[in-house]
């Protein structure tokens, strides 16, 4: 009876020995996976911080774009009310020039 049990004791213990051994290696395979899961989390904040990054430099050229539209804008307005003036400019000039035309007249009528 004694050899029986020595033998499924021996059998007890290899199975003992393989089950850790598959344990072993799934234990190294966990570490592996989680290795790999703290590399991909750091690789997507380097990513989200590069996107953070992005938009906002295109906050800053939505911002710039903004300025130099309302800056174009007054620009606009300025050329308008500078072309008006020149325009009220250009007929006080005619007015003046005909003016003078008309007295150069009524002298030149008056010496003949």
């Amino acid at each position: 009876m004694a050899a029986v049990s020595e033998v499924d004791a021996s059998s007890q213990l290899q199975r003992e020995e393989r089950i850790l051994r598959e344990k072993s290696g799934l234990a190294d395979e966990l570490a592996a996976a989680l290795r790999d899961v703290e590399t991909a989390e750091t690789s997507i904040t380097d990513i989200q911080n590069q996107l953070t990054a992005k938009d906002d430099a295109l906050h800053t050229v939505e911002n710039t774009v903004c300025e130099m539209t309302a800056e174009i804008s007054d620009l606009e307005t300025t050329v308008e009310t500078t072309r008006s003036e020149l325009t009220a400019t250009s007929a006080m000039i005619t007015q003046l020039h005909n003016d003078a035309d008309t007295k150069d007249r009524s002298h030149q009528a008056i010496i003949d």
